[in-house]
């Protein structure tokens, strides 16, 4: 099922044009946006500090968006734990600027929170939780691209590693893209959780990626649990049964991961 060929509608028109304001330029999921949204108006970081209140309503005010798409966070999870303050001023404090900004334009907030705000267990995982009531439409969810350590090992023939214990419904950046229109036009409002169809260890999703590039599943090495300085949430699988309710296409992982291959290439380097 090709999620990216789905008819169009409102949404997908509304979100194509400069009424959509996509906060982050150079992200993984801000390139696939601006792949799928080309008319949307994309500022990075050199254009907003969203941990500037000023900063943020001066941006919003010019452009006057219908749509504000958050992509922009702090993800370096050692870094998080390092300075917490910091993580807090982009991942909570941020999202809120953002929210009072686009409410004063009466525009609709889309945040980009994560699966690890479901069991927040570090302070990555704590800090988008906590970001998660600033949105109109927030979008909990574990992203993944071509850019991918696993993805990219695998593409270029070399052995990885995945865990057996760590369980996941990851989407790609292409999936999560053309699932935006659709959430959007059927209502969906709060709290939303993405994924792919099925619950999966990582060592599984490794194997469906390896089949998806064409490699072998002799690379994918499967292991223990991954030994690491912060806590990590064993299992984050999305429920996905209130889209299956609403008549969203939810794609397995090999259908979405052979869609973002026919995109990632055209965005890559964006």
């Amino acid at each position: 099922m090709d999620m990216a060929t789905q008819g169009k509608g409102e949404f997908d028109s509304l979100l194509d044009s400069p009424g959509t304001l996509i906060i982050g330029r150079c992200g993984r999921l801000a390139r696939a946006l601006r792949h799928f949204f080309p008319r949307a108006i994309a500022i990075g970081r050199v254009g907003i500090n969203i941990a500037d209140d000023a900063s943020v309503k001066r941006v919003v005010q010019e452009v006057r968006p219908s749509i504000v798409i958050n992509c922009a966070a702090i993800t370096d999870l050692p870094l998080c734990e390092r300075d917490p303050a910091a993580t807090r001023r982009i991942n909570v404090e941020g999202v809120a600027h953002l929210a009072t900004a686009s409410r004063e334009v009466g525009a609709l907030l889309v945040h980009i929170s994560s699966d690890y705000a479901a069991h927040p267990v570090n302070e990555y995982g704590r800090s988008k939780r906590d970001s998660e009531s600033f949105g109109n439409l927030t979008i909990r969810a574990r992203i993944y691209d071509g850019s991918h350590w696993a993805w990219e090992s695998l593409r270029c023939g070399r052995r990885i590693q995945m865990t057996t214990c760590e369980f996941s419904n990851p989407i790609s950046t292409t999936g999560l893209a053309t699932f935006l229109p659709r959430l959007l036009e059927k209502g969906f409002h709060g709290v939303v959780s993405l994924g792919s169809k099925d619950p999966l260890s990582l060592f599984e999703v490794g194997l469906i990626w390896a089949d998806v590039l064409g490699a072998s599943r002799q690379l994918v090495q499967p292991c223990g649990p991954v030994a690491s300085p912060y806590p990590r949430p064993a299992n984050t699988v999305m429920p996905v049964q209130e889209l299956v309710a609403a008549g969203i296409p939810v794609p397995s992982l090999a259908s979405d991961a052979c869609d973002h291959c026919a995109y990632f290439a055209d965005y890559a380097s964006a």
